[in-house]
């Protein structure tokens, strides 16, 4: 208990309860509370300011932030959590990876090319009938971006990933550009 006639300090006190009368011990609790009265009255809660006030009771968050908080669970692949995909045929001739074959074609450096790791993760994932989780996405990031983003804390902090798909034409352009 904490006795304020101390400054607050922290008092251990023992009260022998045999054979005690509830009505005695009413009369002690008065007895108490008179004293505290007597004394002056003392806080029982803690004052909160206004604003505090509002912001509890409009249930206002914590925290405001234009941050977007993004989940990667780095569990091993099979308990990574993914959603069932319906299977669709692609309206094209094109067998493999399509980055991959554009970048043999023009003849980029080995270091822009995909590793072999990497074109087995994309063979799985073309089989799968799963959708593709946060780490399989950073693990086929764009081979000149494998030394600039080494976690997947800056990958994904740093890199937008648009849903629309760049045909083939365009994409051997933008890898023709000397880095």
């Amino acid at each position: 208990m904490v006795d304020p006639e101390t400054n607050g300090q922290l008092i251990k006190k023992a009260t022998f309860l045999h054979n005690t009368k509830v009505s005695s011990t009413k009369i002690n609790e008065e007895k108490s509370r008179q004293n505290r009265q007597n004394k002056g009255r003392y806080p029982e809660g803690r004052s909160i300011a206004i604003m505090e006030q509002a912001h509890v009771m409009l249930l206002y968050p914590e925290v405001i932030t234009n941050l977007n908080f993004v989940s990667i669970p780095s569990m091993p692949l099979e308990f990574r959590v993914g959603v069932a995909l319906e299977c669709t045929v692609a309206d094209s001739a094109q067998e493999g990876n399509v980055s991959n074959d554009i970048r043999r074609e023009l003849n980029i450096p080995a270091w822009r090319q995909h590793s072999l790791n990497q074109m087995r993760i994309y063979d799985d994932l073309k089989q799968s009938k799963v959708s593709v989780d946060r780490i399989s996405v950073f693990s086929l990031r764009p081979p000149e971006l494998m030394e600039i983003f080494d976690t997947t804390r800056n990958y994904f902090r740093w890199i937008h990933i648009e849903k629309d798909a760049i045909d083939g034409d365009d994409l051997k352009q933008k890898l023709k550009r000397n880095i």
